[in-house]
């Protein structure tokens, strides 16, 4: 069963290892990424304070896997950033990406925001695929951003449809083709009758693992 929770000072190494191994895979172990943060080896200082979250997630064996963060955007009104959005690769293919997509955007809109943004670069065309995919829109790059790297930029009401809150009914073990698959079949059915409001879930999900 996979498990969620917020990171620890034990899980800094391992994500910092996940974080390294995917954006050198993607060559981009490159100045102007996170590759280069002084605090990529220690999140849990940075996160759990000031509003900013990192959850992790773990798989039967109770292993970190991977993770996702969120923190305020100082240079946009009622907006967090999703950042850090990265799986160990054997836990790649299960539709997890949407899963923690679906976490975070819960976690802000409890928090408030009514806005998600996030910085990602051309090389990442999967995790581009799977923005889109969870409803997120391309805007110009904004003058304030600090990872001087990143050439693409996203942003998604929270407030209006959430096509990625599908994953409350379980989408996780769907494989990423099955969890689109279903992301994009209810968000049809939603568009065409309503939109959903701040807190509110797609009739007929389930609370799965955000209770």
């Amino acid at each position: 069963m996979i498990e969620y929770r917020e990171i620890t000072k034990a899980d800094d190494a391992v994500i910092a290892g996940i974080i390294r191994d995917n954006l050198k895979k993607y060559r981009l172990d490159i100045p102007g990424t996170v590759y280069f943060d002084e605090g990529l080896d220690h999140l849990s200082d940075h996160y759990g304070v000031n509003g900013r979250k990192y959850f992790v997630i773990e798989d039967d064996q109770g292993k970190v896997i991977g993770g996702i963060g969120f923190a305020k955007v100082d240079f946009m009104n009622e907006t967090a950033e999703l950042q850090k959005l990265y799986l160990d690769d054997r836990a790649k293919g299960a539709g997890l990406g949407y899963e923690l997509i679906a976490l975070v955007e819960k976690e802000m809109s409890d928090a408030g925001y009514k806005y998600s943004y996030l910085e990602t670069h051309d090389n990442l065309n999967v995790a581009i695929h799977l923005y889109e995919k969870c409803g997120y829109i391309e805007i110009d790059r904004p003058a304030e951003v600090v990872h001087s790297a990143m050439n693409r930029f996203f942003r998604k009401a929270l407030g209006a449809i959430l096509a990625s809150a599908v994953l409350l009914s379980g989408c996780a073990g769907m494989g990423e083709k099955g969890a689109a698959e279903n992301a994009n079949e209810t968000l049809a059915d939603v568009q065409e009758n309503s939109v959903i409001e701040d807190g509110q879930r797609l009739q007929g999900c389930e609370p799965g693992v955000w209770e």
